[in-house]
């Protein structure tokens, strides 16, 4: 993908957002660059079992399959985006969408780091529990709160001694 398409202005279109076509060409090639890498790392795998010495093999599937990696979250996000801007009524919210919902009132309930602290588990959660484990109690409670039970804990328990040690 060029940098013009990561960085494309939605004021390129008259009605200030990217044309759904376009939108949608973007992220099909994302999507193929995903494949394309699988593939990678899956011919990249095939000798691992054969190879007197491995570890060159096996460095180069995990190099692989970080990219891999990378570019699935890349896909999801822009899928993401694109679903949220063409179409308002998709049906059940995305991951993204659910947790941009809860990063409002996560900036308003926290301070200082902690804030910092509960942002990044609000994406990890994202990661976890929405796209890689959707059917969980802990998928449940993402979606109703942007952190699980345990997380909230621990936060408030953290954000109670920030508090404590900022008065002091």
């Amino acid at each position: 993908m060029s940098d013009r398409d990561r960085t494309r202005d939605s004021s390129d279109h008259p009605s200030g957002l990217d044309d759904p076509q376009e939108t949608a060409a973007r992220v099909q090639r994302r999507v193929a660059a995903v494949n394309a890498t699988a593939s990678r790392a899956v011919d990249e795998s095939i000798d691992l079992t054969d190879a007197q010495y491995p570890a060159s093999s096996l460095s180069n599937t995990h190099s692989v399959l970080r990219k891999l990696m990378g570019q699935t979250r890349q896909a999801l996000s822009q899928t993401e985006r694109a679903i949220a801007a063409t179409d308002s009524e998709y049906g059940e919210p995305t991951p993204r969408q659910i947790t941009d919902e809860h990063a409002d009132r996560l900036r308003e309930t926290y301070d200082g780091p902690v804030r910092n602290l509960a942002l990044m588990l609000l994406a990890f959660n994202r990661r976890k529990w929405l796209y890689e484990s959707p059917e969980t109690r802990g998928a449940q409670e993402v979606e109703r709160h942007g952190l699980t039970a345990n997380q909230r804990e621990w936060l408030n328990d953290l954000q109670d001694a920030w508090r404590a040690s900022d008065v002091e």
